[in-house]
């Protein structure tokens, strides 16, 4: 009897030991997971805005890409790697705008003016066309129709960098705004300890 009662009492000990294990592996990949999550929620809202800029570049590049090989006969592979790379900025610009309406969600609980300058850039890539020229271009290029690409590829090299002028100028004035923020607190702070020194028993000659 002592026996079984010594082992039965080793058994539940082992599956204690083996639950508080297990919890704090899970508490452990949860903050993992935590973390991970805040780094890319703060990576996104740190580098949006310069992604945008690089999809308008690269955007850009290949519509002066186009309006380089206008007029001239199209090669199989020429036209097979614009197409590719047209394809490219096209699927970075889909995640970017899925990108875009999460920053702007978050931040909107923080500065909804900033928050809502994302939404409206997410929102932008299809309301201006962008995505719709993308689409219309890759086919184009890929099969050679240079002169009728370029304008495609400009009113979507236009679009991007109109939207990124945009989250710039939203940036700068959430800074501004920021800032304007700290000097009141500070002003309130320096305010109220004037007030503690000149209240009674603050020591304090009156």
């Amino acid at each position: 009897g002592l026996r079984m009662a010594r082992q039965v009492g080793q058994q539940r000990a082992a599956l204690a030991e083996a639950r508080f294990t297990q919890e704090r592996t899970i508490r452990s990949l949860s903050e993992i997971l935590e973390h991970y999550v805040q780094f890319r929620q703060n990576w996104e809202l740190a580098n949006m805005t310069p992604f945008v800029k690089m999809l308008a570049d690269r955007q850009a590049a290949l519509r002066d890409e186009s309006a380089a090989n206008a007029g001239k006969p199209g090669t199989p592979l020429v036209m097979k790697s614009a197409g590719q790379r047209q394809a490219k900025i096209l699927t970075l610009t889909g995640l970017a705008q899925v990108a875009l309406a999460g920053v702007g969600e978050r931040t909107a609980q923080v500065d909804s003016l900033l928050g809502q300058a994302f939404t409206t850039a997410a929102v932008s890539l299809d309301s201006t066309g962008a995505k719709a020229a993308m689409q219309q271009a890759t086919a184009q290029v890929a099969q050679g129709q240079w002169s009728a690409a370029a304008p495609t590829q400009t009113k979507a090299a236009t679009a991007l960098a109109d939207i990124h002028a945009k989250l710039k100028q939203a940036g700068a004035e959430a800074i501004a705004r920021a800032m304007k923020e700290i000097e009141r607190q500070e002003s309130l702070l320096a305010a109220q300890k004037a007030l503690e020194k000149l209240m009674p028993g603050s020591g304090v000659a009156s």
